[in-house]
């Protein structure tokens, strides 16, 4: 049974397009299909909040946005502990992650209330514990909906900078200043549009 590090394998070569043969071919061509429907979608959600019929909320916070435009890494949490680390000393800074990795997390969940550690890698992910272990003091609450975890962040925290991970995709809440990262090596990355390949927006967001 192939493992999920050997599909992922499989997939990066296929819309890269250095597999060849029918079958790598035909996938490209059915993904390529799917992704019109997701790029229709992404257009309509900017449409959506441009247009006004959707307004992003707005707490009494600075927020800044850390995300990319590809799937798969490009340095986003080492970029958010910088931030973090920045700020610390002259604003009240929490974290805000959807807690990729991790059970589905809905509403409120903090993983670290600027003492102690309150959740474990099985529910809030790696990637949140690692944050609430690097940051210490500084809060870090995790949860699908970041309207919810700014507004508990300014509420139960005082927050004065949310720092949003992996925000770059999120409209629902109004952010400052966005940091837009990129691999250097493929910085709009392999393929086209997502699933097709592993770009998760038009280039035209970028701008």
């Amino acid at each position: 049974m192939p493992t999920p590090s050997s599909l992922e394998h499989w997939y990066l070569e296929t819309v890269s397009g250095r597999r060849r043969g029918l079958l790598p071919s035909l996938t490209r061509g059915a993904l390529t299909i799917v992704s019109w429907g997701y790029g229709l979608g992404v257009w309509v959600r900017e449409l959506v909040y441009a247009w006004g019929l959707i307004r992003p909320l707005r707490v009494p916070a600075r927020v800044i946005s850390v995300g990319n435009l590809t799937m798969g890494g490009t340095g986003k949490t080492p970029a958010v502990i910088a931030l973090a680390e920045q700020h610390r000393a002259r604003e009240r800074v929490a974290i805000l992650i959807r807690g990729h990795g991790g059970e589905r997390l809905e509403g409120v969940n903090v993983v670290h209330d600027g003492q102690r550690e309150l959740l474990p890698v099985s529910v809030a992910g790696d990637e949140a514990v690692l944050l609430a272990r690097r940051l210490g003091d500084i809060p870090v609450l995790a949860g699908k909906d970041r309207r919810l975890t700014a507004q508990a962040a300014v509420d139960r925290f005082g927050a004065t900078l949310l720092i949003l991970d992996d925000g770059f995709q999120y409209r629902r809440l109004a952010v400052d200043h966005q940091i837009v990262l990129v691999d250097a090596t493929q910085p709009w990355g392999l393929g086209g549009l997502f699933p097709a390949g592993t770009r998760r927006d038009p280039l035209a967001a970028e701008a």
